[in-house]
């Protein structure tokens, strides 16, 4: 995933340094992280672009940042599709997340379904199929 700020688009990617600030900044860890990229939450797609540019090395602030997005917020190209779509690539489904988010997944869905079975059909939408296969760490 890519987002342009100032003119110039960058990679969005988080590394270990960055993951690390985010668990620390969510006190609940990685739970509480997937669980902000899962509701769409505005605060985690901030800190997704802002954590996710930093192996730029560009030195690039929150500030700017926020500045861009509220821009690009003006210019009506970001949309509710679009945040969830920047959580899910460079949070939720971050190889190092992604077995979290498939166990939470799992355990929102089967809440759902519990409380109102009539809603299976739109649980697979937001939540994936049972048939889905599992990721590498979940294999292991």
């Amino acid at each position: 995933m890519r987002f342009e700020i100032k003119g110039k688009e960058h990679e969005l990617k988080l590394t270990y340094k960055t993951i690390a600030e985010l668990n620390k900044k969510y006190k609940g860890g990685a739970q509480e992280v997937i669980g902000a990229c899962l509701q769409g939450d505005l605060d985690m797609f901030e800190d997704a672009i802002y954590f996710g540019l930093m192996h730029t090395g560009e030195g690039i602030t929150r500030e700017q940042v926020v500045t861009e997005i509220e821009k690009q917020f003006e210019a009506e190209k970001i949309s509710q599709e679009f945040i969830d779509e920047i959580l899910n690539e460079v949070v939720a489904d971050n190889f190092f997340y992604k077995a979290t988010t498939k166990k939470l997944k799992t355990r929102m869905k089967k809440q759902l379904v519990a409380k109102n079975p009539e809603l299976k059909e739109m649980a697979d939408e937001m939540y994936g199929t049972d048939e889905e296969q599992p990721t590498l760490l979940e294999k292991n």
